[in-house]
């Protein structure tokens, strides 16, 4: 069956004018199903990697964010080898009310 895992996150960020800042970070995704559940015509799953970057733009009550993050991972079941790789765009607008 599944099993849990606790995921490694660390960031930093850094405030390069009043209004800009820089984002970067790393986080892992363990996989959750065990090695023994998997096979080529079933669940196919592998511990992944991220690494994450970002800008942050801000000025009065308004707030624009925009994010990339990149995802790896390899595995063998039953010989072969395979990976996961996975490439998402995020972004945020944000409007203060105070």
């Amino acid at each position: 069956g599944w099993r849990f895992t606790n995921r490694f996150r660390m960031g930093s960020e850094l405030q390069l004018s009043k209004q800009w800042s820089w984002r970067a970070g790393f986080f892992t995704d363990p996989q959750a199903l065990p090695h023994r559940s998997e096979s080529l015509t079933n669940i196919v799953d592998t511990s992944r990697r991220f690494l994450s970057t970002g800008f942050g733009w801000s000025t009065g009550r308004w707030k624009v964010d925009l994010g990339y993050y990149y995802g790896w991972g390899y595995g063998t079941v039953e010989g072969v080898r395979y990976g996961r790789q996975s490439h998402s765009i995020l972004h945020g607008f944000s409007w203060f009310f105070t």
